[in-house]
Order: structure tokens, then C-alpha cells, then sequence
């Protein structure tokens, strides 16, 4: 080996750990903001229908578990609706029309990003300092955080941050909904939550008028430890009237550590959310309680004694018998006018996942005309049964189903809630019945092809034809990381007809949850396949079959497809990918994520084994959600594509291209590796080593291996490998602390070269 190669070799490597350290970094800060282009905006003027009935706001977004509260978005003076979606940490605003008696509303998402980021478990809106706007107060750190609403004719609707709370003495965690509302009437806001055991009720009582004689503080001493004088049972639905044991005394002053409960220190709560209001007229404060563990809603009378707090009767069926509040698990319930008639509303909601999802949005009207409210039930998809909805999760995928040339809108879900378990999980289809310039969808059928009858879960379809017939064929994603093939049987340019064929398709799995995508990746006029999973990487899948049969193989060509990791250090990732191409016809690439936002990737081209270039971490400013599934078509024929958003929630959020795309010049192929990788165990453990396999190395192959630490520090380099055939190595990783490393596997060949990056995970 002559000198002159040895010194091409080392400057080779160091230039790509210099790269590779700033990729490093790149990862470290997946999370914030890089920088946001508008290649699209938001489209709600496409109309959709659905069981003979068009939808109002079809993308704004589904409920899973919203909680409701108003405020006057534009300052007309009207009250408008806000709603926060906790299953996926979003909000929804609708602008009211105000017309008397009725509700009003449209969607009005050009206010959400008015609202603090960050936003998380509970958000409610009250008016704290008397100014007639409604602050924002929200759960943080297992207390709470209060935002003023500093509304002017100048800006509109901004937030200012004014305070934060400690666990000491609030405790409360983000799974509670505690009641904000004035309990004493001396015209400030008082708090009643739950103690840390999920037992007994707190009153912080705010000291803002007995201080400085006006509303305008926020200053709490415990006055009561057992506020109402019961008891709720931790481990039942049971709740105690009249206990007196010792927590129900007067008290002043903060609570110490050392008087809670172990069961509050270590987190252990089943969690409530209580909202208290005057249900009989007597002037005192009444409860309905939603406890985290039960079904129903409980309505508990409180004594007309003066200045005495005491339950003296429950009623388990509320608030009548006919529509009792009821959810698999944790109702919460809210009151608010929403149909203008200045009596509130009663509205209701399950607190948590794993319960109604699409009829989670409950209504109750106030018919009465005195003081007593008398709540009549409405409905039980207040605003839902005007979007799109799915249930639980929500997977959108494009594809002209009927040979019509227009695009078809699919979108799988994880479930919908069933009183059966396993919940069924299927796939929508909403037929474009629009034109090339005009796209309009109308639903077809809930369960395409009866995939419910499988019994799957997380279904997530692609499309693209694997048996060289000229037809789509279908593949199903799924939470078990598998696949599973449909063939079309319907031939060119018929509406798609299915037939199961493979239930574990090509043996390929890729742990937990698959969101595939069939495209040609490596421009050889074949489907490649690339799979997202909930680890937060993409697997790539080079199609080595012939044009008449597509073939994959159970290991990925390319582990983790262009380096791309999404994964927080604390969470799951939801990695759901989509190829398509730019302005120059380059690649790029699109990821949703399980943090709500979408990333951007670009310098993919001729660098598919590569890793490639962060481009936008919150791509357009879109988002719609935790677990934003996407897909893109030219609905309306400008050339520039538009995209649907999938969430949680069930619902979509569709978005006008602003980019002219130009199609992928696929002349000259990009190279591809000429050899596979596979790393096991991962994660690793505390005494294990880490075992790399390398495939596929012809005689004259050389490979470097080198092991990078968070930060790019390369920790480990291994020699040169020019062993033909297949080399393993034993990497010690046990020798090195818990954390997150990157293995980087490169061929400097002469005419090829190209690496491959994973990420590593060692822990105790």
C-alpha cells in the first residue's frame, strides 16, 4: 500500500468526523426550530362529505380528549371557543358568530400559535386579575403555570408568562384537572385539587383581596386539607361522605414534605378532575367528579352552612338518567356558554386515551330560567361530528384508487374504541369526487377491503405495484412492525380489489409500529420500500427482485436511512417518512414525528447511503400534533404538491403546495453500498459488548469502523477491514457509560464511496 493512498485514506476519515461531529450536534437539536419556509399553507376550503352531510371544518384536526374553555380570540366582544387536545397537545380555536341560541363556530386556526408552545396535560382559561380577559393557567412540573392574557387593538391576542408553581405545596400532576373558580366569593381565584394520594381535596385559597384589596395576585395559603369534608377511595370508585379523619382540619400555611403521603412522593395517583359550580342555587359550591380510574361522573351536594364545606349527598347518575356522563375511563367535565343564550353549558369529555373517540365530545345545555341550571343532552360530538375523524390516530395516504386520475384520500387508524378488546383498527377511504382543478372528497366506507375482520392495530397502507400486473398492490404497516400484503386483482385502471395474501410479507420486521412508503429510492424503475418505526429511524429496503416480483428480504439494505434519528432521548420517536422531490427535482425527505413537528432533509441525492442534511426541524410551521403521519399529491393540477397531516386525535389537517416540484431525473442512478450492516444487541446492556456484522465484502472492499459519543467525539476506531465475504466484530461498548452513541461504518472505495450511520444505546 503506497503512501500516497494512506494519506487519501486518513484525510478521507478525518474530514468525515469533522462532518460527522456537527451531524452530532444536528441531533442533539432535533427538538427546536432551525428555520421554517412556507412551502405550504393551510387549506380549509376543500369540501368533504360524509354520510350525506358536508362537514363544516373537515380538517380541523379530530377530539380525542378535549378540554374546553372560551375567550374572546379578536376582541369583538363575542366569546370564542378554546380547545386544548391533550392525547396529542394541541390546540383548536373557533371564531363564535354569536348568533343567539345556538352554536356558532368556525375554525379558526390562524389563533393557535397566539397560545404559549409547550403546552401540556391540562390548560384552562380564567380570569384572574378582573380585566375581563381570560389568563391561561396549564400544568407544569407536576404544579401549574399562570400566562396573562395581554390582549390590545395593536398586537391582538399574546400571552405573557407571569408565574410558575412548585410541587410544594401544589402538587399536581399533569393527569389531574384541577378547579380554578372563585370558592369564597371575594372576587379571586381560588384552587381545589387533590392531595397527592388522590384522596382528599386541597383548598389553596388566594389572598389576594384579604392583601392588597384587589383580585389581582396570585398568593395561596392551604386553608383546608379535606375541602368538602370526603374522601375518595384510591383503589375503587367508592367516595366517603362526612370523613373526619386527620387531614379534614383548618389549616394555614404551606405544606412540608414530610406530611404527604408516600404515595404522593412517588407519583402514584389515580388522578381526578373536578369542576365546581352552584348546581342547586343555594349559593354554595356543588362538585362533579371525574376520577381517573371510573366511568361515571359523580355530582356531590355540598350543606347550605355558612362558611361550612361539606358533601352531604352524591348522585352517581348525573345529570340525568336517560345521558349520564359516562366514558370507559376518567371523565372531565367543563362548563361554558356555547350556544349564546348567557346560561354556561355543560360539556364533557374523557380525560385519557383508551376511551370514546369519536363521540368524546359531549353537550349538555342549561334549558332552565332560574338560578338552578337544568342540563339537557344535545349530543355526544359536540363540533366532532363536523370533522374528520378516525378515532385514534390517524394515517393519511393519497392514492387514485378508481383509475380516475384524481387522488384519493386513505387513512388508516390505530383503533376505534370498541367495548370488545381487541378495539378494531381499519382503514378509511374518502373518494375525490371533485375535478383536476377542484378536489372534493366523500367518504366511501370506514373499513376498505374489511380490514377491520383482521384484527390489526396502527394500520398504516401503501401502494405501488409488486407483482408487475400493471395494478396497485397494497401493503399494511402495523404496531406489531410487520407487513402485510394485499394483491389487486382488479387489473390496470380498475378500482382496486384486494386479496389477502401474505401475512408476514417477506419476513420483514422492523420491531414496533411500520409506516411504509413504496418508492424508487435508488432510481432503478423498481418500488424500494421504506419503513418508519416507533424508535424514530427509517428503514430502506432495496427491491432486488424483477419487474414482475418484487423482493426485500427480512434485513433493511440501509438500518437507519440517511442517519435519520427522531427518537428524543426521553420518548419514542414515530418516525413516518415520505420521499418526494423539490424545486430541481432532488430528493427530499419528509418525516413526522411523534413530537408534534414534521422534519425536512435534503442532500439525499447520489448520497442514499449517506447521511443526510437536516434541513428544517419544523418544516413550514405545521403542527398538527403528536404522531403527524403525512402524505402528498397535487390535488387541484399546479404542479405543486399539497399534503395531508394526520394526528392522534383521529382527525387531518390539509395544506395548499406553495412549491412547484419538478419530477425525479432518474438517468443516472445514485450509488449503493456494496455491503450490509447489522448491529445486535441494541440497546446494550451494562456488561455487554456490541456485535457488528458486515455482509457482502468483496476481496478488495476495505471498511473503517469508528464510535461516536452524544457530542461527536470519536471514542473508538476500528482498522481497516478488507476481508472478503462476512467480518464480525466486537465492539466494546460495555467499557463506556450509559448514553447515546453513533456507529459509523464507511467504504472510502475509489469509486463508491458512501457510510452508514446508527444510533446506539447503552444502559444500566
Amino acid at each position: 500500500m503506497n503512501d500516497n493512498y494512506l494519506l487519501a485514506q486518513h484525510t478521507y476519515r478525518q474530514a468525515h468526523k469533522i462532518i460527522f461531529r456537527i451531524i452530532c450536534l444536528l441531533f442533539i437539536s432535533l427538538p427546536g426550530k432551525t428555520f421554517a419556509q412556507a412551502d405550504f399553507t393551510y387549506w380549509d376550503s376543500i369540501p368533504v362529505s360524509q354520510w350525506g352531510h358536508n362537514l363544516l371544518f373537515p380538517s380541523a384536526g379530530g377530539f380525542n380528549n378535549p378540554q374546553f374553555s372560551t375567550i374572546d380570540l379578536n376582541g369583538d366582544g363575542i366569546m370564542d371557543l378554546f380547545v386544548f387536545e391533550r392525547s396529542t397537545n394541541r390546540v383548536y380555536t373557533f371564531l363564535n358568530a354569536g348568533i343567539p341560541g345556538q352554536p356558532s363556530y368556525s375554525y379558526a386556526p390562524q389563533y393557535r400559535n397566539r397560545f404559549p408552545e409547550g403546552l401540556d396535560g391540562w390548560v384552562l382559561l380564567r380570569d384572574f386579575n378582573c380585566d375581563g380577559k381570560k389568563d391561561l393557567f396549564c400544568s407544569k412540573n407536576n404544579s401549574f403555570a399562570v400566562y396573562r392574557n395581554d390582549y390590545d387593538s395593536l398586537n391582538g391576542l399574546h400571552f405573557t408568562f407571569v408565574t410558575s408553581f412548585s410541587q410544594i405545596p401544589f402538587y399536581i400532576i399533569p393527569a389531574d384537572i384541577p378547579a380554578i373558580t372563585d370558592i369564597d366569593d371575594d372576587n379571586d381565584l381560588d384552587i381545589v385539587t387533590f392531595d397527592g394520594s388522590g384522596v382528599f381535596m386541597y383548598l389553596f385559597k388566594n389572598l389576594s383581596e384579604e392583601n392588597y384589596g384587589t383580585c389581582d395576585s396570585l398568593e395561596f395559603t392551604i386553608d383546608q386539607h379535606c375541602w368538602g369534608s370526603f374522601s375518595e377511595n384510591f383503589f375503587t370508585c367508592d367516595v366517603l361522605l362526612g370523613d373526619t379523619n386527620s387531614p379534614c382540619i383548618s389549616h394555614n400555611g404551606p405544606i412540608h414534605p414530610e406530611t404527604q403521603s408516600d404515595v404522593a412522593r412517588t407519583g402514584l395517583h389515580p388522578g381526578n378532575a373536578s369542576l365546581i359550580l352552584d348546581l342547586n342555587g343555594d349559593g354554595k359550591k356543588d362538585l362533579i367528579l371525574g376520577p381517573q380510574v371510573c366511568s361515571d361522573a359523580y355530582m356531590l351536594t355540598n350543606c347550605i352552612n355558612p362558611g361550612l364545606d361539606s358533601m352531604i349527598a352524591q348522585t352517581q347518575v348525573y345529570p340525568d338518567i336517560s345521558h349520564p356522563i359516562s366514558f370507559n375511563l376518567f371523565p372531565a367535565t367543563y362548563y361554558e356558554d356555547v350556544n349564546n343564550d348567557a346560561r354556561k353549558d355543560l360539556l364533557a369529555a374523557p380525560n385519557r386515551s383508551a376511551s370514546e373517540d369519536t363521540a368524546s365530545s359531549w353537550l349538555f345545555h342549561d334549558t332552565s330560567s332560574t338560578a338552578v341550571p337544568s342540563f339537557s343532552f344535545v349530543k355526544k360530538n359536540f363540533l366532532q361530528d363536523e370533522m374528520i375523524d378516525v378515532g385514534e390516530g390517524s394515517y393519511p395516504v393519497f392514492f387514485d384508487y378508481d383509475g380516475d386520475s384524481l387522488s384519493d384520500l386513505f387513512i388508516g387508524n390505530y383503533y376505534y374504541y370498541s367495548l370488545t378488546v381487541p378495539h378494531p383498527s381499519s382503514l378509511a377511504l374518502y373518494r375525490n369526487t371533485g375535478t383536476r382543478q377542484s378536489p372534493a372528497f366523500t367518504l366511501v366506507t370506514r373499513d376498505f377491503a374489511n380490514l377491520s375482520t383482521l384484527g390489526l392495530n396502527g394500520l398504516y397502507p401503501a401502494f405501488g405495484d409488486l407483482d408487475g400486473d400493471g395494478d396497485a398492490d397494497m401493503l399494511i404497516g402495523e404496531t406489531d412492525g410487520k407487513l402485510y400484503y394485499f394483491t389487486n386483482t382488479a387489473g390496470p385502471g380498475n378500482p382496486l380489489t384486494y386479496t389477502f395474501t401474505t401475512a408476514f410479507f417477506d419476513s420483514i420486521d422492523v420491531g414496533q409500529f411500520s409506516a411504509p412508503q413504496l418508492v424508487d429510492v435508488n432510481c432503478d424503475g423498481k418500488p424500494d420500500l421504506l419503513i418508519g418505526e416507533r424508535g424514530g429511524s427509517i428503514r430502506y429496503f432495496e427491491n432486488t427482485g424483477t419487474d414482475s416480483l418484487a423482493r426485500f428480504g427480512p434485513s433493511p439494505t440501509i438500518s437507519e436511512f440517511g442517519g435519520i434519528d427522531v427518537q428524543p432521548v426521553c420518548c419514542t420517536g414515530y418516525a413516518i417518512p415520505f420521499l418526494t422531490t423539490g424545486q430541481a427535482g432532488d430528493f427530499q425527505l419528509l418525516v413526522g414525528t411523534e413530537s408534534n413537528r414534521i422534519y425536512s432533509y435534503t442532500n439525499i441525492d447520489n448520497n442514499i447511503t449517506g447521511t443526510f442534511q437536516l434541513a428544517d426541524s419544523f418544516y413550514s410551521g405545521i403542527n398538527e400534533g403528536k404522531n403527524a403521519a403525512i402524505s402528498l399529491a397535487d390535488l387541484d393540477n399546479d404542479g405543486k404538491a399539497d399534503m395531508a397531516v394526520g394526528n392522534y386525535a383521529g382527525g387531518i389537517a390539509l395544506y395548499k403546495g406553495m412549491v412547484q416540484r419538478k419530477p425525479k431525473d432518474c438517468s443516472v442512478p445514485p450509488p449503493v453500498l456494496p455491503f450490509r450492516i447489522k448491529t445486535y444487541p441494541n440497546p446494550v446492556l451494562q456488561f455487554q459488548q456490541l456485535n457488528l456484522e458486515i455482509t457482502g465484502l468483496a476481496a478488495d472492499d476495505k471498511v473503517s469502523v469508528d464510535l461516536y459519543d452524544a457530542i461527536g467525539k470519536d471514542i473508538y476506531i476500528s482498522e481497516n477491514i478488507s476481508e472478503s465475504g462476512t467480518v464480525n466484530l466486537k465492539i466494546p461498548l460495555d467499557q463506556f457509560a450509559a448514553g447515546i452513541y453513533y456507529l459509523k461504518v464507511s467504504f472510502p472505495g475509489n469509486n463508491k464511496p458512501g457510510s452508514s450511520i446508527q444510533k446506539i444505546v447503552r444502559i444500566n
